[in-house]
């Protein structure tokens, strides 16, 4: 399993995006497959992981957009293997181009079958969504079958976004209404009879990202097309890490909890749910991230701020779930907090006097779902008309520490998004160790003589009582996608 993010040219997606975004697409597209004839293993890399070729969206059949860049490589290279790869590359591009064309096709059909007008597509999967979650919580609250709720519920909030994303390419933000509208039960249903098609489009948005980072193979029997991930290590990684995830993290918070504890600093008897998960949710933050970069700016605002404002969204989610009255009917106006952005605005300079009007601006749209978001955990707030909408029930379960990872750890610099990793990481490691031990602590390099090419790096080496310690820092980033 180590091959892959030891060797793995793919995971080295964010470097060819940074390069895409910095060259455009067509300088980037000229300059990748003028290097193919030297390196088509690396070629390969680039274009697959950042998935150039593929449209998601589309339900009509076109040829590849750079077909006719394929065909310059295959007059001038006379290497038949190279050939061949090319010729797979492009078979499985068509392949999967054909399975997002029948899925969209399949998903506009189900749209035909909604007695709603399209318009009101997304208030409705929004009520459907929000009414949905509370089953599942009320559920869980009374001890059925716990483990399988916590499965339900967390793909519920994953397969949500995918389906809002593809509403949101399906209809424009100017088209979509509904916000005062109230649904029937028969409306719902037809969401859970959608939402129960929409599994075969997660299958395949699995397959696309797995084809983006290892090998698949897609093939026909007896008129059903079957995807085999090849590459078993991989895929058992995939899902070993995020299984390791859930448990690592839910250790640590055991943790935390335990240790104010001890310390006084809570006592069940006396503290609040929510004031006990607000002290968990800062202990991570603080753990995590550092007391010291609690200053750092991200889009020009402290991270301190941005971890306010979504304590700000689940402190508002917990005070309407309280109030709310069990006669709701089903609309989102009912069951969901529907504001303008000047109301929202207004109440989270409120909630916290420290955020200027310019800084609640640049949050709350970056806290607005949109077509390239991942979810509701990285954007909670889903625009319609002039309002934005937040689904209690999931918004208050968020994590300011998750949902700040998944938004803006994306980068090894520090740009505009802060970075968690790489040289932040090793320089959190040294500040550590001095803090706490007064341990002086540096970057160790190795390199035997001139004429012997052996040079190795260490991230940190320091000397404690005459002995050398080595240290190779690794992040623990949350697992999200397959890629990830």
């Amino acid at each position: 399993m180590n091959h892959f993010y030891t060797y793995g040219r793919h995971f080295d997606y964010l470097d060819y995006d940074r390069e895409l975004k910095k060259m455009g697409k067509k300088q980037y597209l000229n300059k990748i497959f003028e290097e193919a004839e030297n390196d088509i293993n690396l070629f390969l890399a680039k274009i697959k992981s950042l998935g150039l070729e593929i449209n998601e969206y589309s339900i009509k059949e076109t040829k590849n957009p750079l077909l006719a860049y394929y065909n310059e490589i295959l007059k001038k290279q006379p290497d038949i293997n190279i050939n061949n790869t090319i010729q797979k590359h492009l078979s499985q591009v068509h392949q999967l181009n054909q399975l997002f064309i029948e899925s969209n096709i399949t998903i506009n059909k189900l749209f035909q079958e909604n007695i709603s007008s399209e318009k009101y597509l997304l208030s409705q999967f929004v009520v459907f969504l929000e009414y949905q979650l509370r089953i599942l919580i009320d559920i869980n609250e009374h001890d059925v079958s716990i483990e399988e709720t916590i499965v339900s519920f967390d793909s519920y909030i994953y397969s949500s976004g995918v389906i809002l994303t593809y509403l949101l390419h399906k209809i424009g933000n100017v088209e979509q209404c509904g916000y005062t509208r109230i649904f029937s039960e028969r409306d719902l249903l037809w969401n859970i009879d959608f939402y129960t098609n929409y599994i075969e489009r997660d299958n395949l948005m699995d397959a696309f990202e797995y084809w983006k980072y290892s090998e698949i193979e897609i093939t026909q029997q007896n008129s059903k097309v079957h995807i085999d991930f090849i590459d078993k290590d991989f895929n058992r990684a995939v899902l070993v890490s995020n299984f390791r995830y859930k448990n690592y993290m839910s250790d640590v918070e055991k943790d935390i909890l335990n240790c104010a504890i001890e310390h006084n600093i809570i006592t069940l008897d006396d503290t609040s749910v929510q004031e006990v998960n607000n002290y968990i949710s800062n202990e991570l933050c603080l753990r995590y991230f550092g007391k010291e970069n609690m200053n750092k700016l991200i889009f020009g605002i402290e991270l301190r701020k941005w971890i306010t404002s979504i304590h700000f969204l689940q402190s508002e989610s917990i005070n309407y779930l309280e109030k709310q009255n069990e006669n709701f009917v089903l609309s989102i106006q009912s069951i969901c907090i529907a504001r303008t952005k000047f109301e929202w605005k207004k109440r989270l300079i409120k909630f916290s006097a420290n955020i200027t009007s310019e800084e609640a601006e640049i949050i709350l749209d970056k806290l607005t779902f949109n077509k390239h978001t991942k979810d509701l955990v990285d954007a909670p707030l889903i625009r319609i008309q002039e309002k934005l909408i937040i689904l209690p029930t999931l918004t208050k379960s968020l994590r300011p520490f998750s949902a700040i990872l998944s938004m803006f750890s994306t980068g090894e610099d520090e740009g505009e998004y802060f970075s968690f990793k790489g040289l932040v990481f090793e320089e959190r490691m040294k500040y550590l160790l001095h803090v706490c031990a007064g341990i002086a602590s540096k970057k160790l390099h190795v390199k035997l003589n001139k004429k012997i090419p052996f040079e190795r790096e260490m991230d940190i080496a320091f000397i404690l009582d005459r002995h050398l310690f080595l240290i190779e820092c690794k992040s623990f980033n949350q697992p999200y996608t397959v890629r990830e």
